[in-house]
């Protein structure tokens, strides 16, 4: 089972403002979104600012944009988005985690091989992706495009942002086992640094 919609920045501010309620502040700030490092090994500034009691709040970014509260959450490393599931989970009765790669594709392309959520014919007009915008582009609300919705009802797998999978990214490609892709992600490979992103990003 995947959500119908990715993540929203609403979503993702409860997450770190419950880790700060919980004493797990350095926990939090080490997930915040942040721009991208000068130098390799680096952190980039935070994009979150905080408020007078301590909570996450959305502050314009370096390029001077105010993030909206229902865009999907962006600038987050896989550990972050591995936490905010594991976070998920211990909020009510489902196992959330992140999708494996074919599990993301099965739930984006159904299972007659077509090429977008929506079917084999490309059309701009039904995702938020480059060619999509006049203007500047920017991120959109996560219902903004209804179109770019899977077999399963699915949205935004199309344009909009790119999501991380719980796949180790192998360049000769899934190990198999009698034929069949291997789900799940060993202990060791779960310190892997390389993961598979799958979606649309413009």
């Amino acid at each position: 089972v995947l959500r119908r919609f990715p993540v929203t920045n609403q979503e993702y501010i409860a997450f770190l403002d419950d880790l700060v309620r919980q004493g797990r502040e350095e926990e939090a700030v080490r997930h915040v979104p942040r721009e991208r490092a000068g130098q390799a090994g680096q952190q980039g500034a935070m994009i979150y600012g905080r408020d007078e009691s301590g909570g996450f709040v959305l502050v314009p970014d370096a390029d001077g944009d105010l993030w909206d509260i229902d865009w999907p959450v962006c600038m987050v490393d896989w550990n972050g988005s591995t936490a905010y599931a594991a976070w998920k989970a211990e909020q009510g009765a489902l196992p959330w985690r992140l999708p494996e790669e074919f599990e993301w594709e099965k739930a984006a392309r159904g299972v007659d091989v077509r090429f977008f959520p929506w079917g084999d014919g490309f059309d701009a007009s039904r995702a938020c992706m480059r060619d999509s915008h006049k203007g500047r582009m920017l991120p959109v609300l996560v219902d903004s495009y209804p179109l770019d919705e899977s077999p399963y009802g699915v949205r935004g797998m199309a344009g909009n942002m790119r999501d991380w999978t719980a796949t180790v990214y192998r360049k000769e490609g899934p190990p198999l086992l009698n034929g069949l892709v291997q789900a799940l992600a060993s202990a060791s490979e779960e310190r892997a640094s390389v993961r598979v992103l799958r979606g649309g990003s413009w």
